[in-house]
């Protein structure tokens, strides 16, 4: 295509995308609210979900039913974990989260949620969705494919079976596994980070990984069987925290867990400072090693790693890596855009392409307002971000897909660009500020450089520094995309005894919002009082 030819496409109008039947795909909290929002605010005909595992919950089921012919999707939760978030902040906009009052076991000094609180919530969300059939469980999405245009598509509906979705059904008894094929108008993906885990590219890891004595914190269950092991945890946000404070009462000052850290962690990471948790700088390598075994012939794997500041650890049994994930939705493919995308990869035996990240700012590309892929709107992305409060930005961002895939009688529609150079703007701009930010990050300074030299890398940016975080970012986003909401749909501002306004995001909710982080680091220090280390559920028969 020459540059005439893609400079018209780019700017060539384009009707709105009014698709009449809709596949999400993920049955975790994104998903489950997506399906909500669109089957009450969208005009389609048909709108379905589709989950993998044999429950909806997403990161908040933990299933404990495993057989030799289905599948275990690996999830982060573990037994007992409870959550950082208070309830309002996990609450959908007509189906509040239980107050703390309402729990089960009625709860003063901790009124976070635990795992099994929240999974019951979105559950009992989902209920009624999954007794009409609108949710179809072991449903396992292999790839998303999207056709050209045809001359068989309807001329009121240029969407229709738009997308090709190729699943394996699990949950047939007689045939688990059994492939299928379906045909969609739209798609939005709602399956979150999770599957991909985001591992440092320091030297000698691999190796390490290889012999089995690195470990993502996605397969932490507990420190069950971690007892007495002489342990470096990697990184210090919301999972290694975790798992520091679980080990370290099997730790003592001199045989400390290590905590491996870039920085002092964030204010929105509450953690409890420990004698037993001893922090060091980054790691610049990792060395695996043998050892005679005392009561074996076969010797002991170990792992000595360097840090940046010269220091030496070795004997070390296991390294914990708690450095997040990153979005990655390789089953998605689509037609190549018209123009060139380096952050692309392009499969040519087949003219597609997947949707894919390929540098540091870790990211699904081409999203408008982080929803709407934009060289084919009719697929969406729901909750691709990281954000502080993740429920609600799901809620108000699945009002806002399906009011622009919908027709509308408001005089103030929810409406998106409509030539595709206009769609990509916001993209470009997201990139621009986080490049500013990352580079003022890296600027040296005479403090930042006596970091360094100590071995704490204080210059480096942020892993969180990135496209998909949204950080300060995400009041003015999720205020842009709820004034577009209330805009089209009056009701849904204004707070009712049903409850069925959404969130209101303003200054004030922010600071609330940050307050949790002080009830937070007192409610774990009640726990240690009681004698429960980290972020452990406190179980039945404790004091409440």
């Amino acid at each position: 295509m020459n540059n005439l030819k893609k400079r018209q496409t780019m700017n060539k109008p384009e009707p709105p995308v009014r698709p009449k039947r809709v596949l999400i795909i993920g049955g975790g909290p994104a998903g489950l609210v997506a399906l909500r929002n669109l089957i009450e605010l969208g005009t389609f005909e048909r709108v379905e979900l589709v989950e993998r595992r044999d429950d909806v919950g997403g990161v908040w089921y933990d299933p404990s039913k495993i057989t030799s012919s289905v599948p275990r999707f690996p999830s982060p939760a573990y037994p007992g974990l409870i959550g950082n978030v208070l309830p309002e902040f996990l609450s959908y906009h007509g189906f509040p989260f239980p107050a703390p009052a309402e729990y089960k076991q009625n709860r003063k000094h901790q009124p976070f949620p635990t795992l099994t609180e929240t999974y019951e919530y979105l559950q009992a969300f989902a209920k009624p969705f999954i007794a009409d059939g609108r949710i179809r469980l072991g449903q396992e999405v292999v790839r998303v494919e999207e056709r050209p245009a045809t001359s068989t598509n309807d001329n009121e509906n240029p969407t229709k079976d738009k997308w090709r979705v190729v699943l394996r059904d699990w949950a047939d008894p007689t045939r688990p596994g059994k492939q299928l094929e379906e045909l969609w108008d739209a798609v939005v993906v709602c399956t979150g980070w999770y599957d991909n885990p985001s591992w440092p590219d320091t030297p000698g890891l691999d190796e390490v990984r290889e012999a089995g004595l690195a470990k993502h914190a996605r397969g932490w269950r507990g420190p069950k069987g971690w007892e007495g092991k002489r342990t470096l945890i990697i990184g210090n946000a919301n999972s290694a925290n975790d798992i520091a404070a679980q080990l370290a009462k099997y730790a003592s000052t001199d045989s400390p867990v290590y905590r491996s850290i870039r920085r002092p962690n964030f204010a929105v990471f509450v953690s409890l400072p420990d004698e037993r948790i001893e922090d060091v700088p980054p790691v610049k390598r990792y060395t695996l090693y043998s050892v005679p075994s005392p009561n074996s012939e076969q010797p002991v794997r170990k792992v000595k790693v360097e840090l940046e500041n010269g220091r030496v650890i070795a004997d070390i049994d296991v390294v914990w890596v708690g450095t997040g994930y990153k979005p990655y939705a390789s089953f998605i493919h689509v037609l190549p855009p018209p123009f060139e995308d380096p952050e692309l990869e392009f499969a040519r035996s087949q003219g597609q392409t997947g949707v894919v990240q390929a540098n540091w700012m870790h990211r699904i590309p081409l999203l408008h307002r982080y929803l709407l892929f934009a060289p084919s709107p009719s697929l969406s992305f729901n909750l691709i971000t990281m954000a502080f409060t993740s429920f609600l930005l799901a809620d108000v961002g699945s009002c806002w897909i399906a009011l622009a895939w919908s027709v509308s009688q408001s005089p103030r529609p929810v409406k998106y660009p409509a030539t595709l150079h206009e769609r990509l703007q916001f993209e470009k701009r997201i990139l621009e500020i986080v490049d500013k930010e990352v580079k003022e990050a890296a600027a040296s300074s005479d403090t930042l450089i006596s970091a360094w030299k100590n071995g704490i890398n204080g210059h480096t940016p942020s892993a969180l520094n990135t496209y998909s975080g949204l950080g300060d970012f995400e009041e003015e986003y999720a205020i842009g995309l709820t004034n577009d909401v209330v805009d089209a749909r009056p009701e849904l501002g204004k707070p009712k005894s049903g409850s069925r306004a959404i969130a209101e995001y303003s200054p004030e909710r922010t600071k609330k919002r940050e307050a949790m982080y002080a009830v937070k680091f007192a409610s774990l220090m009640w726990m240690r009082e009681r004698g429960k280390g980290g972020n452990l559920d406190l179980g039945r028969g404790q004091e409440h």
